[in-house]
């Protein structure tokens, strides 16, 4: 890896596809404007990074693996949201905090996935870490070349997390952990 880690963020959904609602809070504009911020902020630390999508626009998973692999990425972050599944809602059980996945047997992205959430965990105390999940289901992360890891900011449907994501502090003091955790993940791992 050069001195300038080349990373490709991904905004969740996008145009006809909303992702996760709640009330007037929509996963693939939060996901969105959380890229772009972070975008500028791994740029101004010395990174090099691209973006799937800068609009509100649908991109396919295929195209997205696409552009990653094209632009000869070091890493590949997906951003999204969660939710309760709405069966579950209904029953009363909630959850709260962030959590990542990866493709199983990854070792590189699990690696990736953990130096995230620790660096999260440690400058966040307010800040809920689920950990890592492997799973073999999500396009992203098998049609991508490079460690690829899925991240879910927390949950949409919790007033606690909502409250974190959208507050002005505590959202800069996330983008600023999640930026640095990228960075840490490569040059721990991206030689």
């Amino acid at each position: 890896m050069s001195d300038n880690p080349r990373i490709c963020v991904d905004p969740g959904h996008g145009g006809s596809d909303p992702g996760t609602v709640w009330g007037d809070y929509r996963e693939k504009d939060a996901a969105l404007s959380f890229v772009l911020d972070l975008k500028v902020l791994l740029d101004k630390k010395g990174a090099s990074s691209i973006v799937t999508r800068s609009t509100d626009k649908y991109v396919t998973l295929s195209e997205r693996c696409v552009i990653a692999n094209a632009y000869h990425s070091d890493v590949f972050l997906s951003v999204h949201l969660n939710a309760v599944p709405k069966e579950k809602r209904l029953a009363g059980i909630e959850a709260v905090g962030m959590e990542t996945w990866t493709f199983e047997g990854s070792k590189k992205a699990m690696a990736f996935a953990e130096e995230i959430l620790e660096v999260v965990g440690s400058g966040f105390s307010g800040y809920h870490i689920r950990g890592v999940r492997e799973t073999n289901k999500f396009h992203v992360l098998k049609g991508t070349t490079m460690p690829a890891v899925l991240l879910e900011l927390g949950f949409i449907d919790s007033l606690h997390d909502r409250t974190l994501l959208q507050g002005v502090e505590s959202r800069k003091r996330l983008l600023q952990l999640v930026s640095d955790g990228l960075l840490h993940a490569c040059a721990d791992l991206c030689t």
